[in-house]
């Protein structure tokens, strides 16, 4: 169902729910870029390293240790809360007819199920 579909003051709790939505993957797209920059970052540095070592090797000067740097990551960050539920609202829609808890069909009628249990039993 869209948005459209529901009746008005259903539509504005899917509209605020839907922004919320949007905020919080907003924010985690964010985080990643600025944890791809750090890495980035890091790798830069240890290729300038390692280069700075080789011409030192080339040049016959003491060679130093290159070590892999670590910057500080940025903090991960805070989603906000999630709009509030309107309990009184919820409401579950459960087939009488068919109910169903697993993947599988469960003989809820006792003369089915026997049937079943007996179909199975003498097929194998």
């Amino acid at each position: 169902m869209l948005v459209q579909d529901y009746p008005p003051e259903e539509a504005a709790l899917h509209a605020e729910r839907n922004a919320w939505m949007e905020r919080c993957r907003s924010l985690q797209g964010e985080y990643a870029e600025a944890c791809a920059r750090v890495r980035a970052e890091e790798e830069s540095m240890y290729a300038a390293a390692q280069a700075a070592a080789a011409s030192a090797a080339a040049s016959g000067s003491m060679v130093p240790e290159v070590e892999q740097p670590s910057l500080p990551m940025p903090r991960e960050p805070v989603l906000p809360p999630p709009p509030a539920v309107v309990v009184a609202r919820l409401h579950r829609n459960i087939l009488a007819d068919k109910p169903r808890v697993t993947r599988f069909q469960i003989p809820w009628d006792e003369q089915q199920g026997l049937q079943e249990v007996r179909s199975r039993t003498i097929g194998t």
